[in-house]
């Protein structure tokens, strides 16, 4: 399931992200992009080629989903304060589709 959620969203990434795994079932993108606002073609993508596996595997009894947090380093922000935000944010977003 790791590899199809990878594989899915090195789809979706441009030349200038970067995608890595980030623990267990989580996934970190990394964009030059300066808000979350502009990363919504991104999201966008994600969701539109979620939706695409989903129909092509739906013979299954599971389908994939996702939730998405994102946070934004700005100069004197430390990473690691960033990369928990970002993950609070996705556990909000996760507990919404509840």
């Amino acid at each position: 399931v790791l590899r199809e959620c990878a594989d899915l969203l090195k789809k979706c990434v441009r030349r200038s992200d970067f995608l890595c795994r980030y623990g267990g079932d989580e996934f970190l993108i990394v964009t030059p992009m300066q808000t979350c606002t502009e990363n919504r073609a991104l999201f966008q993508r994600i969701e539109e080629h979620l939706s695409d596996w989903n129909s092509a595997y739906s013979s299954f009894d599971y389908n994939l989903s996702l939730s998405i947090g994102c946070s934004v380093w700005e100069s004197g922000r430390d990473i690691v304060d960033v990369l928990n935000d970002a993950d609070k944010k996705m556990y909000r977003n996760k507990k919404k589709k509840k």
